[in-house]
């Protein structure tokens, strides 16, 4: 197969896959390499065979960076649903300090809870409380970060609709930042743009700037490498903060550090079986807003659940849903939707500031 895609490529152009639709012009281009179309097997540029990231954990209180709760888990299931006290407060899902005292900040954050089950005990055949957030970060110049919490107060973050950092199958590890299939990726037709408008569904979304993604994702799935026990995904800081903050590639996979060799930047859930996470040193994230005049604002997606199986509907009590932003100073807004108005409008507005 390879001896044919290479006698193809020396003799004939490749159509670019990002025209010819909506009726432009197709366009015919050199062919660029094994990425596009993607014929690889192996990534010889990582050794891991496996990495513990997975986003339906239930949250483990032994790591630092777990989210402090105060869910009253044995509160009845009907009452729970549509309580909201215990809410999580977001800022301990985005704020933490390490065992060092280092203070560190989560560019992304995907906590999930569940209260406490029996040893022994089978949840597919229980009823149980769970409840889980998405935080997701965008940079956004200080001169419309007030029209931006402004406009995000009023949206419903549901759907996915915001620009979000890729996950690129194609490119290999330590291609991210500096190679030409890095360059050849940027591009809206594969989902990236790190400066990005927001756009629902084709829609103008009503705020006019863009906006800065954080992250970026390494995923590899490749049934042929058989180096790797399983897929391997990490996070890893979007070329903006990568070259921004002028972090370097560590020894250490998924670790990156300044120039001074200080780690500033990592993915927790790499060599941790955790909800995934991006970390990245607060103090130096801080100085690179400061000198480019950017500030930092999360959106917040999350959601109350009572689980019940298959053959106790009747025991369901709906879901509490709950969308909002979250900013750099600990201040923000969710709007809450409970179950008794699941299909209406977010019924309640907390101010994040006056949560426990």
């Amino acid at each position: 197969m390879y001896d044919t895609l290479a006698r193809v490529t020396d003799n004939f152009k490749m159509k670019d896959p990002s025209s010819g639709w909506n009726g432009e012009e197709k366009k015919y281009i050199d062919y660029q390499g094994s990425y596009e179309p993607y014929v690889r097997d192996i990534d010889p540029t990582i050794l891991l065979k496996e990495t513990k990231s997975d986003y339906y954990i239930e949250i483990d209180s032994k790591y630092w960076w777990s989210a402090k709760t105060n869910f009253q888990w044995k509160m009845d299931n009907k009452k729970w649903i549509n309580f909201v006290e215990d809410i999580p407060h977001p800022n301990n899902s985005i704020f933490f300090t390490d065992t060092d005292g280092q203070e560190w900040i989560a560019l992304d954050s995907s906590p999930n809870w569940i209260e406490p089950i029996r040893k022994g005990v089978d949840k597919s055949d229980i009823v149980y409380k769970k409840a889980w957030y998405i935080l997701d970060s965008y940079l956004i110049p200080n001169e419309h970060i007030d029209e931006f919490k402004a406009w995000a107060e009023h949206q419903s973050f549901w759907n996915n609709w915001m620009p979000k950092a890729k996950e690129h199958y194609q490119m290999f590890n330590r291609e991210f930042y500096w190679s030409d299939t890095y360059t050849f990726f940027q591009n809206p037709y594969y989902g990236y743009e790190e400066w990005s408008e927001i756009d629902s569904y084709g829609l103008k979304s009503g705020y006019p700037y863009k906006i800065g993604l954080t992250t970026s994702q390494y995923y590899w799935e490749s049934g042929f490498d058989y180096s790797k026990e399983d897929s391997l995904r990490m996070s890893k800081p979007s070329n903006i903060l990568f070259e921004g903050m002028k972090m370097r590639y560590s020894e250490k996979e998924g670790h990156f550090i300044d120039k001074d060799g200080e780690m500033i930047c990592f993915d927790p859930s790499i060599y941790h079986e955790s909800n995934p996470y991006l970390m990245v040193r607060k103090d130096k994230l801080i100085q690179f807003l400061s000198e480019n005049n950017l500030s930092i604002c999360w959106t917040l997606l999350g959601e109350k659940q009572v689980i019940t199986p298959s053959f106790r509907r009747d025991d369901s009590v709906g879901v509490m849903q709950m969308s909002g932003y979250v900013s750099l100073d600990g201040t923000g807004i969710i709007n809450v939707k409970d179950a008794e108005h699941e299909s209406e409008r977010y019924n309640i507005k907390l101010n994040i500031e006056d949560m426990d």
